[in-house]
Parts: C-alpha cells; sequence; structure tokens
C-alpha cells in the first residue's frame, strides 16, 4: 500500500498535461459525493430518500464514465493541482481546511446547496 504519493503525483501530471480524462479516470466518484448526499437527506422526505440515494449515486457512477459531466469540477482541480510545488502529508488545519474547500467547491460546481439527485426534495 501507498501513502497517496503516486496518485497525488499521477494527478498533478495530468492537471500539467491538461488530461483531464485521466484525471477523472483517478477520482472514485461514487466516493467523492457520498458525503454531500448523506448530508442532504434530512432535506428529503423520508419517503423518497432511497429513490434521492439512487438517484445520486447513479449521477456519480455517471461521472466516472463522462468526461463532459465533470468537467466544470476538474477544471478548477486541475489548476490547483498543476501550482502544486510539492506534495507532503497535511497538517490538521490544513486537513480541515482542505475539507471545507472541497465541499464548498462541489457545491459551488453543483449549484446545489448539498443535494445529489433529482427526485424527492421537500421538508421532512
Amino acid at each position: 500500500m501507498t501513502d497517496g504519493r503516486d496518485v497525488l503525483t499521477a494527478a498533478v501530471d495530468a492537471a500539467r498535461s491538461d488530461d483531464l480524462d485521466s484525471l477523472r479516470a483517478l477520482v472514485d466518484w461514487p466516493m467523492s459525493g457520498v458525503g454531500v448526499i448523506a448530508q442532504s437527506l434530512s432535506d428529503v422526505v423520508e419517503p423518497a430518500r432511497v429513490e434521492v440515494v439512487a438517484s445520486g449515486l447513479a449521477d456519480l457512477d455517471a461521472a466516472a464514465a463522462s468526461p463532459h459531466m465533470v468537467e466544470e469540477i476538474l477544471r478548477p482541480l486541475a489548476a490547483r493541482l498543476a501550482a502544486a510545488r510539492e506534495i507532503r502529508p497535511a497538517g490538521p488545519e490544513e486537513a480541515a481546511a482542505g475539507s471545507d474547500a472541497a465541499t464548498r467547491d462541489h457545491r459551488d460546481a453543483t449549484g446545489s446547496s448539498g443535494g445529489v439527485g433529482r427526485a424527492g426534495r421537500g421538508s421532512a
């Protein structure tokens, strides 16, 4: 098992080459969005939650296969990766800031308040 630096190096190389397809292939799309899906469930009426989760996961699966679907998410990420000067483990404060920024970026890119999926929005 690696410490992840080989994957990050590959991501930086792909970003610097403007190879969004290779960068997209390095992302675990279902894992990247499952937290947002889970957080959004409190905004979904209970009977529709299964459908919303299924729809959100299907969207994430489709993202894994479609460079066009995720380009607006990958472009800003590629710009950040291309500017990287070193790869090292984040300290606790950096990790927390990165997590917050990733959540904001995802919400900005998808135009959502956190929900993924198209069905069953409503108040609980």
